[in-house]
Formats: structure tokens, sequence, C-alpha cells
């Protein structure tokens, strides 16, 4: 990476990276998706894009996600999304909270809504799970999956030691969108750039 500045697109700041020859977009603060109405337009203005909240490679997707739907097809299952961040931080779940909550909708066969935040004046309905949101000093970033059934109780948690992780991410996104056009998930990203090789 030569060069990086913020871009302010769509109504939040969007990484743009120099990687190389290639000018890409990394967007890390709101958790584009393909269906975004701005994803085509940043992709047409800098080249690929890749979309993620967050953007730290460690932070809990994919499998766990679909294992979370697996379970609360059975009876008695119940699940809720947490994070904590620093008292600065401007928005309320981060985006990462938000595409887990987003993910998780989409894998289940039944539609359950992610409440933001839990109801204050009457009891959660069965249809409907909670996201919630702390901020307190200057933690970097910590969110959790929790599930609980009748006998067992998960919990998959990622917390940020510090931002060099975030900064770890949008480097490695920004190498492999060299030499690709289009819009990608984070996820997408990661799941390529950790599949074994022949040559590994």
């Amino acid at each position: 990476i030569n060069a990086a500045h913020v871009h302010h697109f769509g109504g939040g700041p969007r990484r743009q990276a120099h990687a190389g020859h290639a000018e890409v977009a990394l967007d890390r603060t709101f958790a584009l998706g393909q269906g975004d109405a701005t994803a085509g337009p940043l992709a047409a203005r800098f080249g690929p894009v890749t979309g993620a909240g967050g953007g730290d490679t460690g932070i809990p997707r994919g499998g766990f996600i679909e294992l979370a739907a697996q379970l609360l097809r059975l009876d008695g299952w119940d699940v809720a999304i947490e994070e904590i961040h620093h008292r600065g931080k401007a928005d309320a779940p981060s985006g990462t909270a938000r595409a887990l909550a987003q993910r998780l909708q989409h894998a289940l066969n039944s539609p359950r809504e992610a409440v933001y935040p839990a109801p204050s004046d009457h009891r959660l309905p069965e249809t409907q799970f909670s996201v919630g949101a702390l901020r307190i000093g200057s933690e970097f970033g910590t969110h959790r999956v929790l599930l609980d059934g009748p006998y067992d109780w998960l919990e998959i948690t990622h917390r940020a030691k510090n931002r060099d992780g975030f900064a770890y991410g949008a480097v490695r996104a920004a190498e492999w969108l060299r030499g690709h056009t289009g819009f990608y998930s984070f996820q997408e990203v990661l799941t390529e750039i950790l599949t074994p090789t022949e040559a590994d």
C-alpha cells in the first residue's frame, strides 16, 4: 500500500487505498452489501470494492453463524448479539454487529428480526432477537454471539487487542483485490485468503 485516505461517499467514510497501480475502495464502517445502493457507484468509481464491518480478520462470521441458524431451528434455543466499544464511537450498534445480525437473519429459514436495542416497555417476542451495544472507556471492540439452549450455553467472542488488526485486514483485502473487479464482501476475501492452495 503506497498511500491511503478517507473518501466521504454515501453518507459515511470509505477507505481508498492504492495497491501498486490498482486503485481499490475498502468500506470498513457500514458493512456494505451486494444490494447496497452505494456499492455499484463505488465499484464504478474506484474499481474493485470490498465491504466489511470492522475488517478485522478474526471477527466471527461464516460457519458459526450457520451453526447458530441450525441450532435456532431446534426447540428451546435463543440467540443474542452484543458489542462493546469505546465511548467515543459514533454509531450503535457497530457495523460488524449489524452484519452478523443480517447474516444470521439470512441463514434462518423462518424470519427472525434483529432489534436494536431490546424493548424497554414489553417482553421480547419470539420472532425477534436482541443486538446490544455498550460504550465504555477506550475499548477497541468486542463482539459476542450468544446462544442459549435447553442444556447448553454457547458463546463465541472476538476482542480486538488494538487497532493493528483492522489495518492488517484492510491491507490484506487491498492486496487481494488487485486483479479483481466488482464488489466483494470481506467474508469472500477472507475465505479465499485462508483457503489452502497447492503452493501451501
